[in-house]
């Protein structure tokens, strides 16, 4: 179980590639912004939906 979520994980990080500073702008995660503690890595829709599909048949105990 835990070496699909870390693969996962790797994979997600491995894909990021929207800047810190372009994504802390967008999705207003700044200081006083409504998403101010939210956590973003980066991966663009596209790039998640095609990760997704790979993983889509992944039991959910998994």
């Amino acid at each position: 179980m835990r070496e699909n979520v870390q693969q996962i994980r790797n994979i997600l990080l491995e894909n990021a590639t929207i800047p810190v500073e372009r994504r802390t702008l967008f999705l207003k995660t700044r200081e006083g912004d409504y998403g101010e503690h939210d956590r973003f890595i980066g991966v663009t829709v596209p790039t998640l939906r095609t990760i997704a599909k790979s993983y889509y048949n992944l039991d959910m105990d998994d």
